[in-house]
């Protein structure tokens, strides 16, 4: 994990996640929201939450976040933003 800046933006790099995919394409598929379990769903988003809580506290905004900026292997509950 890393960063680096421009003139403009701030730009924060992250590990490869194998296997994972965004959040808005796990989503669109329709067999896997169907086999996606209350405990799961509740999981990611606290998960989410707490990114954004660190963040937060860090004195750092996303500035967005969407679907598809949320990324992870949600089989597992392995989400980053």
């Amino acid at each position: 994990m890393g960063f680096f800046k421009t003139e403009e933006h701030l730009h924060i790099v992250l590990e490869w996640l194998r296997g994972g995919t965004d959040l808005e394409t796990y989503l669109d598929n329709d067999v896997l929201r169907a086999e996606m379990s209350e405990f799961q769903r509740i999981h990611i988003a606290l998960r989410i939450a707490r990114a954004l809580q660190w963040l937060h506290s860090q004195g750092l905004v996303h500035g967005d976040l969407k679907l598809d900026n949320v990324v992870g292997n949600f089989n597992f509950y392995n989400v980053k933003l």
